[in-house]
């Protein structure tokens, strides 16, 4: 098992937490399993309705007076996202549209994380506790179990635009929580780096990895801290 709910010191406020590192974990592929199996099924249905249009879908998320819209297609029958295009409004005014970056290090698809889960993929919300939200968009490129990572959009008052920054969390997610009820969030995830180290995927085991984000980028919380952060791990 992976970091739960309920632990001390840990307020979790976000939907993240069945990614983030459970030991039995199969990948994003294992979670569509049934969607796959079922579109398989339906095969003929497909061709012989000729449903062959990708559909749009639309994804809404809001914080105050900043607005984000997470638009793509979904085509069913080729397995494939298309079209990804976010636009963020502050007090109604457009001050960033336009498509996602392609993914990193040769990803085949951004598709939606939440998708399968019928979850945004899209979210607002204050990772440094400076008062304005960071625009999120959580990401998957289309491996077996890898990888996942995110698109995060800061604004930056001297310009009045958005700036861009992705990292790549690899086979796991994240959660978002404030370990140090400082109105800071913490981004806390598995350490990817012990995928493979000592054994294959299915054996590896991987250690907590606790991030901030501080003037737009991520950094890894230091493991000689004075007072430690009191998480609680399962196995």
């Amino acid at each position: 098992w992976g970091l739960q709910h309920g632990d001390p010191g840990v307020r979790w406020n976000s939907w993240r937490a069945p990614h983030v590192a459970p030991f039995n974990f199969h990948g994003y592929n294992g979670k569509v399993k049934g969607v796959v199996a079922l579109a398989v099924a339906l095969g003929a249905v497909f061709v012989a309705t000729a449903i062959a249009a990708p559909r749009p879908h639309v994804e809404r998320a809001q914080s105050g007076d900043v607005q984000a819209v997470f638009t793509y297609t979904w085509d069913p029958t080729k397995f494939h996202f298309g079209k990804q295009r976010l636009t963020i409004k502050r007090l109604g005014e457009t001050r960033f549209a336009g498509r996602l970056r392609p993914p990193p290090r040769g990803g085949v698809n951004a598709q939606p994380a939440g998708f399968f889960q019928h979850r945004r993929s899209v979210s607002l919300t204050d990772l440094d506790g400076d008062g304005e939200p960071e625009v999120l968009v959580d990401l998957y490129w289309g491996g077996a179990h890898c990888c996942w990572y995110t698109q995060i959009y800061r604004y930056v008052p001297a310009t009045g635009k958005y700036r861009t920054n992705v990292h790549v969390w690899g086979d796991f997610s994240y959660v978002l929580a404030d370990l140090e009820h400082d109105g800071r969030q913490e981004l806390v995830t598995r350490d990817d780096r012990f995928s493979y180290a000592f054994a294959s995927f299915a054996d590896s085991r991987w250690p907590v990895r606790i991030l901030r984000y501080r003037l737009g980028k991520l950094i890894a919380q230091p493991q000689n801290r004075a007072r430690p952060i009191p998480v609680q791990i399962h196995q």
